[in-house]
């Protein structure tokens, strides 16, 4: 061993260990160094400016005078050129005024001098391996406003960086974002997700559709924007841009604008201009209005405004007819333009957390309605139109101020997710029974729901989750009676009614009526706490009716038939839009009957007969369409038969005998083809009967009419009988025919 050992370190000592050289050690790169054992990252495969790819210095391509590389132009030559106030093109030509200059004779040519095109080529057609030079040219110019260098040690360490896929240091043209060229070699789809310089020259690529300049930066878009006449989809979301730039509206061909996640405070006021838009996504901005003219986007079927300081919404918002989807939540809206709600596509409306006290009156025509979210607003009520959703799914209304809730709410058949929880709900109706079912998701915790104010259906153990029900079994303004709870001013307002006739309560039942309303709480009477019924027919009143009749919204039933009552009949009667049966007939009512009887929409049966009623009828009551049963005989009524009378379509039985008419018959009385019955008899009624009565004959083979002790004139109808004439005991017809020609 100590043998070897020696032989070892007299051969370290007497040998020289080769030295580090660094270069090129890629046998295969220009710049080859067979002499280097350390690569330095220097290789490269670019050959020189005369195609020459090697590692020798002294073959290097230079530029003669005229600028041409491995060219051999003569320094007289070119000194002959510049004299002359000429320059040489790509090809080594002197030129003048684009024209070649003939050095030896000193002579201009007719030939035109080369060109350089947009790739650098001298005498090129534009073109690049299929591409477009000017597109290329364009990509350049940007890339040329940015610092995109890098270097091999820094490779892969920026988002910039994995853009130079040749690993050359450079970002070239075609490495800049992410693209996409149609066969025809022009640049169609650009996306860049990087912050960059955006220059005018992006105006340039005029055969883009689809351009992405997603959290790249900017805080503007330049103007050229608008000579991308071919721009199908244009997204600039994530950035920090305030205003668009004017000359947006010019990109008529737009389909999808994306300007979401910005500082945006205003849309152009010409933004209906962009009349191919099908998608325009603005969430996230700084909006407070929108311009009329966003309602000319008449081809819009996503709209998303979410997230923004909204306020108002234009009343041209409702044309935007083709909508399918709709967010408006996170904004400040407190109401909606009256006309909101004519969107016949829509599938999913989003106004949650805004400030919407009311809904439109016309919210419930959206029938194809499958996602509604309210929530988080200050909604106190819901219009029973909302039961019209006849498609809606997903009702959200979590985080209000509701008290109650519209019946109708039960007509939502197709109803999986119902929520409700934090509001002020006192009281869920019957009808909820209709769909609950049906539900997947029900929720009704922190209301102020008891025991006896949610439906059979609902379990209050293990339905309703945590309420508030701080008024024993009843919800506020309610009270107990005879086992019901009752709103307290229906229960007054009947009370009131009853104190007005003591002389009736002195009368044992049946003929009189009860001291205390309470006796008049009971399940025909009453429903969910309101008054639905008033009967006290033959009951000795002799009061008026009380002026605050009209606040029994709920009201369904009225009759007071055969009684002495007294006064006019109050006008806000007229405010009870769920009457179906008003009975005033035998008392002594006078004055008119009240000029808005037509706003009483849902009745069936109107008997005001033997009264002391004087005036005309009301035009209006022939807006009462539901109308069956009209008896205004022995009064005083005077003037003539409404000519629309005939509007009344379910007429059955109509009743006008025994007061002061005049004038002729309505032709529109023709249209009554569902009458059983008219008495029109001991009037003043002049002309002829019309034709058109025959109708009701040809519809109804027991019709019968009541025509005698009239004015009215031959000839008569051949349809109607004689003794609907009136016949006297000698075959003589009743009427009083002096006036007729």
């Amino acid at each position: 061993m100590r043998y070897f050992l020696s032989i070892l370190v007299l051969f370290l000592s007497c040998t020289t260990l080769p030295e580090d050289v660094p270069g090129c050690t890629d046998s295969s790169a220009c710049n080859f160094n067979a002499d280097a054992n350390e690569d330095d990252g220097s290789c490269t495969s670019v050959p020189d400016m005369c195609g020459t790819c090697d590692n020798d210095s002294s073959n290097d391509c230079i530029q003669d005078c005229a600028g041409i590389f491995g060219g051999n132009t003569q320094q007289s030559t070119c000194e002959n050129c510049i004299s002359n106030s000429g320059e040489f093109d790509c090809s080594g030509n002197c030129c003048i005024n684009d024209l070649i200059y003939d050095i030896d004779s000193l002579l201009s040519t007719s030939t035109s001098c080369s060109i350089e095109d947009r790739c650098g080529i001298c005498n090129g057609d534009g073109w690049n391996n299929g591409l477009s030079c000017e597109d290329i040219f364009t990509l350049q110019q940007i890339i040329d406003a940015n610092d995109f260098s890098v270097t091999p040690s820094a490779q892969n360490e920026t988002e910039f960086h994995a853009w130079d896929l040749n690993a050359n240091g450079l970002v070239d043209p075609r490495e800049f974002g992410l693209q996409n060229w149609s066969e025809e070699g022009r640049l169609i789809y650009l996306k860049v997700d990087i912050p960059i310089i955006l220059t005018d020259d992006i105006g340039a690529l005029i055969e883009l559709t689809e351009l992405i300049l997603e959290a790249s930066g900017l805080t503007a878009i330049p103007e050229t924007i608008g000579n991308l006449q071919k721009l199908k989809i244009l997204s600039i979301t994530s950035n920090s841009i305030s205003l668009l730039p004017e000359r947006i509206i010019e990109l008529t061909n737009l389909e999808e604008l994306l300007i979401s996640k910005n500082d945006i405070l205003l849309l152009p006021e010409n933004i209906g201009n962009l009349s191919k838009l099908i998608k325009l996504d603005v969430a996230n901005n700084r909006l407070t209005t929108l311009p009329d003219n966003i309602g000319s986007l008449n081809q819009l079927t996503k709209l998303f405004l979410e997230s923004n300081k909204i306020n108002v919404l234009p009343a041209t918002f409702a044309d935007l007819s083709n909508l399918i989807e709709l967010r408006l939540y996170s904004n400040k809206l407190a109401e909606l333009p009256e006309n909101f709600g004519g969107f016949d596509d829509l599938l999913n409306l989003y106004l949650n957390d805004n400030q919407l006290n009311r809904l439109s009156d016309n919210f419930g025509s959206m029938n194809n309605l499958k996602r509604l979210r309210l929530n988080s607003n200050k909604l106190d009520s819901l219009k029973g139109s909302i039961g019209s959703l006849e498609s809606l799914e997903e009702l959200w209304l979590q985080e209000n101020q509701l008290v109650t809730l519209p019946d109708e709410i039960g007509d939502l058949n197709s109803l999986k997710h119902l929520n409700l929880a934090n509001n002020q709900l006192a009281w869920l109706p019957d009808e909820l029974c209709n769909i609950y079912s049906g539900l997947e998701v029900f929720s009704t915790s922190n209301n102020s729901l008891c025991s006896l104010t949610v439906p059979e259906c609902v379990s209050y153990e293990n339905d309703v989750g945590n309420q508030n029900c701080t008024t024993g079994d009843c919800p506020p303004h309610h009270f107990e009676r005879e086992g019901y709870c009752v709103l307290e001013l229906d229960y007054n307002i009947l009370q009131n009614f009853l104190d007005l006739n003591p002389e009736s309560q002195t009368w044992p039942s049946p003929t009189g009526i009860p001291n205390s309303a309470s006796q008049c709480v009971n399940d025909q009477w009453w429903d969910e706490g309101r008054l639905v019924e008033i009967s006290f027919q033959h009951k000795q009143l002799n009061s008026t009716i009380p002026e605050n009749i009209g606040d029994l919204d709920k009201l369904q039933i009225l009759r007071l038939t055969g009684n002495q009552l007294t006064g006019e009949i109050p006008d806000n009667i007229t405010n009870l839009n769920n009457l179906n049966i008003l009975k005033l007939n035998s008392n002594n009512f006078e004055g008119s009957i009240p000029e808005n009887i037509g706003l009483l929409t849902k009745i069936d049966t109107l008997w005001l007969n033997d009264n002391n009623l004087s005036g005309e009828i009301p035009q209006s009551i022939a807006d009462l369409t539901n109308l069956e049963h009209l008896k205004l005989e022995e009064n005083d009524l005077n003037g003539s038969i409404p000519y629309n009378i005939g509007d009344l379509d379910s007429l059955k039985y109509l009743y006008l005998d025994n007061n002061d008419f005049e004038g002729e018959i309505p032709q529109s009385i023709g249209n009554l083809i569902s009458l059983k019955k008219i008495y029109l008899h001991y009037n003043n009624l002049s002309g002829q009967i019309p034709e058109s009565i025959c109708n009701i004959y040809t519809a109804n083979g027991s019709f019968h009419p009541m025509f005698h002790w009239n004015e009215l004139c031959p000839p008569y109808p051949e349809c109607v009988p004689l003794y609907s004439l009136g016949l006297d005991e000698n075959n003589v017809i009743k009427q009083d025919t002096t006036n007729c020609n």
